[in-house]
């Protein structure tokens, strides 16, 4: 029993912390399901226009990473733990598709072409002469990446040396719906296999990813859970020991009898 007792309030004081603040404006809200507007006019790399839909297809599931071309640091990690990723996972190329979307106002297609280069170079060191990802990075008006971002659950806040946004991955199906989130870097192989392979058959998160995810936000800065999500799983943790002790006393309830 007094290690039961220890365990709670080991929990209660972890949940008592102070969790890290989110900056304003900036948070992640899942939205499992819903559509992101496919009919959004985007221009590619090249400054060719085209619709976001003329990235989907049938039976190819989308990743989408939203960020900006100049970040000097978290977006490219993004990207890389991405790529790395998928490699690990041993599908091939073809089973799915990058989508990149710059959230700032000034950048063009000449930026998407540069951060597009480092990002398949990168994936060119990881194949090892193998085939190379389906890699796109876009930009678009800012009331359409606005709407874009929107429907993925995604607020983003201007700063002075570039956009606060959380570190954050959006899996699709092949018709642009939600189907989950990957945060932060450092992507676990095998989890992404299994959530390709269900958007692919146009399945979306389970009942237990949704719960990891409720009320996510993120420091922008490190790519970790901060604020709500935190305060979910403290509380989580704090029901499962209560739970663990109600049925420990009601078992030595029993043996006294």
């Amino acid at each position: 029993m007094k290690a039961w007792t220890g365990a709670l309030l080991l929990a209660f004081g972890t949940a008592a912390a102070q969790p890290i603040p989110s900056p304003a404006g900036v948070s992640l809200d899942q939205r499992i399901g819903k559509p992101l507007p496919l009919t959004t006019q985007v221009r590619d790399a090249r400054g060719h226009a085209a619709h976001l839909s003329d990235f989907f297809a049938a039976r190819t599931p989308v990743l989408l990473v939203l960020g900006y071309y100049r970040c000097p640091q978290l977006c490219g990690l993004v990207m890389h733990s991405l790529l790395e990723g998928l490699h690990r996972t041993g599908l091939p190329a073809a089973q799915w598709r990058i989508v990149g979307l710059s959230l700032a106002p000034d950048e063009g297609p000449e930026d998407a072409a540069r951060r597009s280069e480092q990002d398949l170079a990168y994936a060119r060191w990881l194949q090892d002469g193998g085939v190379l990802p389906r890699l796109d990075l876009l930009v678009a008006a800012p009331d359409d990446v606005h709407r874009i971002a929107d429907a993925a659950g995604l607020r983003y806040a201007p700063r002075d040396d570039g956009i606060s946004h959380p570190a954050t991955v959006v899996l699709l199906t092949p018709e642009g719906r939600v189907a989950r989130y990957f945060n932060g870097v450092g992507l676990d192989a095998p989890q992404l296999r299994d959530a390709l392979v269900q958007a692919r058959e146009g399945r979306l998160g389970t009942w237990s990813e949704r719960l990891a995810l409720l009320c996510s936000h993120l420091d922008p800065g490190r790519g970790r859970h901060t604020g709500a999500v935190m305060a979910a799983l403290r509380l989580t943790g704090i029901a499962a020991l209560a739970l663990w002790a109600a049925l420990a006393w009601r078992q030595s309830r029993r043996r006294q009898r």
